[in-house]
């Protein structure tokens, strides 16, 4: 960043933010494993105690914590000053780890029931590079439909500035809510439209209806992408599988599906729209973890879009965020005064 750059960027992060956000549908409590084995060391453990008949691992560290896209997407947001809503389902124990761990998030629309998501994670190595397994249990959450929405979501849905739908692989009617709730906020709200699949290697049917309708249809305005993501949706619409250079991908991509594509991978991330393409490279940090690294993305990202931020400069910040997300031992999100000295601490 130049000084210029630099005093203006510093003038928009210091100041709060005027546009809101909703975030919908998914949060999970989260147990996370983690482990400085590899997965191959792991895999062997296991094996090693199933030949005994059962038995402990100790080599790990646990903790239980605010899990879920939509969630994580929140209080990053929340961080930073951001009027962001959830709307999802928790029963008392998520409601009571949302409320401890979501600071500066209304979360007045979330919904209490008896029933909660949770996923295990196992945060382990695999060819040098931090991985995450996740063993997951929607619940709930995959029946998720315009149902569980009352009057007061509508409201606030159409009276927001962005509403983001996650996690949609984990949604057995996910192509069914994103049509309603997005065809109604352009039909009746002002919002912008923001989808993150989740990783659709399971549900390759629906994906292929979802392409469809992103093909045709103009009622969403970004779709955020990792690069197993960005794989799974090339393949569906080239019918290739196999290696391929990641920019000529997205570029593609870009010319067949109406949604702008931000992309985000660990080198370098990503926006595209109609054969046009922005490349920011990702900071270099030490990784203490990266579950939740694509949620912290997706809150820059987002954070950078509703201060109209040139595609440059949203990419940088949304790396930015997720890059001292997943270099801080806690697992803490940036407030934007610590998003400041961030940037300025990496030049």
């Amino acid at each position: 960043m130049g000084e210029k750059l630099n005093i203006e960027m510093q003038r928009l992060l210091y100041a709060k933010p005027s546009f809101t956000v909703v975030a919908m549908p998914d949060f999970f409590i989260d147990h996370f494993i983690e482990t400085d084995m590899t997965i191959e060391d792991v895999a062997r453990e296991f094996y090693a105690v199933a030949e005994r008949g059962g038995g402990n691992i100790f080599k790990n560290t646990q903790h239980i914590r605010r899990g879920g896209c939509a969630a994580n997407f929140s209080a990053a947001l929340g961080k930073l000053n951001v009027n962001v809503k959830l709307i999802t389902l928790a029963n008392k124990l998520g409601m009571n780890i949302l409320m401890r761990e979501c600071e500066g998030v209304d979360l007045s629309h979330v919904k209490i029931v008896k029933d909660q998501a949770i996923t295990t994670i196992i945060e382990t190595k695999r060819k040098g590079r931090r991985i995450n397994i996740m063993l997951s249990f929607p619940s709930i959450l995959s029946k998720f439909t315009t149902k569980n929405l009352e009057e007061e979501d509508w409201e606030t849905i159409l009276k927001s500035d962005f509403t983001c739908i996650f996690s949609w692989n984990i949604n057995l009617r996910g192509n069914e809510l994103v049509r309603e709730i997005f065809q109604r906020v352009k039909n009746c709200g002002r919002g912008r439209t923001y989808l993150d699949l989740g990783d659709p290697s399971n549900r390759i049917e629906e994906l292929k209806d979802l392409i469809k309708i992103l093909e045709k249809e103009e009622f969403v305005d970004a779709l955020s992408l990792n690069e197993n993501e960005l794989r799974r949706v090339y393949e569906q619409i080239f019918n290739f599988k196999g290696e391929k250079d990641f920019e000529t991908m997205i570029v593609e991509l870009s010319e067949k599906l109406n949604p702008r594509l931000d992309i985000h991978t660990p080198e370098y991330s990503a926006t595209a729209k109609d054969g046009e393409i922005t490349l920011k490279p990702t900071f270099k940090v030490k990784v203490h973890h990266t579950t939740g690294a694509g949620d912290s993305w997706n809150a820059g990202n987002i954070f950078g879009w509703g201060l109209s931020l040139s595609d440059e400069e949203r990419l940088e910040i949304a790396n930015s965020v997720a890059a001292y997300y997943i270099s801080n031992p806690y697992m803490k999100h940036p407030s934007r005064i610590e998003l400041i000295e961030f940037l300025k601490k990496q030049g």
